[in-house]
């Protein structure tokens, strides 16, 4: 607003004070137009930032959204505005279901800037389930009073994905999909209480591999340590960590588990192995087993009993195995090419 200035002429007392209202006065102007400009700049920055932004008032009624949080929430500024931030903002807890508390109801209880709890999915109007984080920020007035609120939020949904993915690598083995030796280690920390037990360790290890590696070469080898792996997957309970620990071996931990169920166990699994063929050779997987059944035994040394029971029992395997495995070699090479038979 331009006000209207005062004649400076003269040298009396009236004319200094003329000019000292028209000074005041342009310094009122000035005022205004810093202000305007820095409300325009503001609302420039809110509407093209990158988060998702709204305010409200002490009652807790929106009085602003821009376009980012209007995407997010699915609401149009018109239709959100004097709404409640709970119709607009609604979250929940990504595993339990539940609703989350509204941080800004938590920024009007504690008069200081509030985060969202990780696992917090909003809810969109347009059924959508984004994982979102935020910060609830109180607003205050030249006297510190809390006058309303803002919240800044943003989609989490790549940074999840990609952490999700980070972890998903650093616990799996990257060839077969089954935990590694990393997550293996964890597994029995936090399984080997007394609550599980019996505790029992079951151990395989594909025959032949060698052989086969220097048949067929290593990428054939590595198509076998899959299937054997595919076998192991279907073959337990959901509770049940089957892992690959070494180039073909594997281990399989297995809460609750009786020691007298895993011989019929372990059958079944070796039955189902042995009916797939690679290279027209059957899978060989030799086992090994053991159980903890004691609170003070050591799960290190069970697991030790289980490799070493099947060490024992590969070695019986492959007196037989082996023979099979370089005559099925032959055959196979053979027929492909006839000529070499002579």
């Amino acid at each position: 607003k331009a006000f209207e200035r005062l004649p400076e002429g003269g040298k009396d007392e009236f004319a200094y004070l003329r000019r000292s209202v028209n000074g005041l006065l342009d310094r009122i102007e000035q005022g205004q137009r810093d202000l305007m400009d820095s409300r325009e700049k503001l609302s420039a920055t809110l509407l093209s930032v990158g988060d998702g932004v709204l305010s409200v008032d002490i009652e807790g009624r929106i009085q602003f959204i821009n376009p980012v949080a209007q995407r997010l929430t699915g609401w149009s500024a018109q239709d959100a505005a004097g709404r409640m931030v709970e119709d607009v903002f609604v979250i929940v807890n990504e595993f339990t279901r539940e609703t989350v508390p509204s941080p800004v109801r938590r920024v009007f209880e504690l008069n200081e800037i509030v985060e969202l709890q990780n696992h917090t999915l909003l809810l969109s109007r347009d059924g959508r389930e984004i994982p979102v984080e935020d910060t609830a920020s109180p607003i205050r007035d030249m006297e510190g009073n809390t006058i309303g609120c803002v919240l800044v939020f943003r989609d989490f949904s790549e940074r999840k994905e990609r952490q999700r993915r980070i972890e998903y690598l650093s616990y799996h083995d990257q060839l077969t999909g089954l935990y590694n030796r990393r997550f293996f280690d964890e597994a029995i920390k936090r399984l080997d209480t007394a609550e599980n037990l019996p505790l029992s360790f079951v151990y395989a290890d594909v025959n032949g591999l060698k052989t086969f590696n220097d048949a067929f070469g290593h990428q054939s080898g590595d198509r076998m340590i899959q299937m054997v792996a595919d076998v192991l997957k279907t073959s337990f309970r959901p509770g049940d960590v089957a892992a690959r620990v070494g180039g073909d071996e594997f281990v399989i931990l297995l809460p609750r588990m009786e020691e007298s169920l895993l011989e019929g166990l372990v059958a079944r699994i070796r039955g189902d192995a042995e009916k797939l063929v690679l290279m027209d050779i059957p899978l060989s997987v030799s086992f090994g087993w053991s159980t903890k059944t004691l609170k003070g035994q050591s799960a290190a040394a069970v697991m030790k009993t289980a490799e070493d029971y099947m060490y024992r029992r590969k070695i019986s395997d492959s007196a037989g195995k082996h023979g099979d495995t370089i005559r099925s070699i032959l055959s196979a090479v053979l027929y492909k090419s006839p000529a070499e038979r002579d």
